[in-house]
Formats: structure tokens, sequence, C-alpha cells
């Protein structure tokens, strides 16, 4: 190990708790443009934004169903 410092474990877990942090910022701001941006255009495409069950939390946005009539 010539040249290399070791890491120690607890500095390895700062560094991954950090990278998560900033991908679920990431994932938070990608979640709210798609809900700004893409849902807007759906909806005057003639869906509507249906209430989702509570047992439901894999798909942020909820769910989309074509209006009737």
């Amino acid at each position: 190990m010539l040249g290399k410092e070791r890491v120690t474990l607890k500095e390895r877990f700062r560094a991954r708790e950090a990278k998560e942090q900033e991908v679920f910022k990431h994932r938070e701001l990608f979640i709210e443009n798609v809900r700004t941006h893409v849902l807007s255009v759906l909806v005057a495409q003639g869906f509507e934004v249906v209430p989702r069950p509570p047992a439901d939390q894999d798909f942020p946005l909820g769910r989309l169903t074509r209006k009737r009539g």
C-alpha cells in the first residue's frame, strides 16, 4: 500500500451517507419536475390523477386514468 492511506470504516460510511443524501435530493427534484411538467401535459390530454390506495408507495406520482365522456 505504497502512497495510499487507509480509509476507515467510519469515513466510508460518511461518504456513502453523503452520496445517498445527494441521490435522494436529486430524486425529489426529478419527481417535482415530472409533476410540474409531464402531469400537466397528461391532464391536458384527458387523463386525471386518481388517489392511490394507502399501501401503494412505489409510484410517487399517483395513478393516472383516462377520463370518460
